[in-house]
């Protein structure tokens, strides 16, 4: 019975420790996320061609890095939404299409927003 006990609160000490770690993570990735934003609205906002550029290309190289270990803490559809999101931001910066990239921004602020204060992160993709 005491080893059974002992057993049950290491492995909710652990569960703990887990999800700690992995709201940490997330906070942490977005919050990159959300410095290249704000560097693409400004560079957007000044129609500066090289910043934008520049911020658009750390913000989809850092997507895709960070992909991977998000898609284990986020729900799929909140992955997909911020994916899409910096796809087009992608696809709009190599236009040179300034508005669009100020709207698409706006959109994946309201993503990443969303990552961060969501209440919960699912159990079952902690486990």
């Amino acid at each position: 019975m005491k080893l059974t006990l002992t057993t049950i609160c290491a492995i909710v000490v652990l569960m703990a420790a887990l999800c700690i770690y992995s709201t940490d993570a997330l906070n942490t990735s977005v919050t990159q996320m959300q410095s290249h934003n704000a560097r693409l609205e400004q560079a957007a906002s000044a129609a500066d061609a090289q910043g934008v550029a520049e911020a658009a290309q750390s913000l989809w190289q850092d997507w895709r890095e960070l992909m991977p270990s998000l898609a284990a803490l986020i729900p799929h559809e909140d992955l997909d939404n911020v994916s899409l999101t910096v796809t087009g931001i992608w696809h709009l910066a190599r236009q040179h299409n300034y508005a669009g990239l100020l709207l698409a921004s706006g959109e994946l602020s309201e993503h990443l927003d969303h990552l961060l204060h969501k209440e919960e992160l699912s159990w079952e993709n902690l486990m």
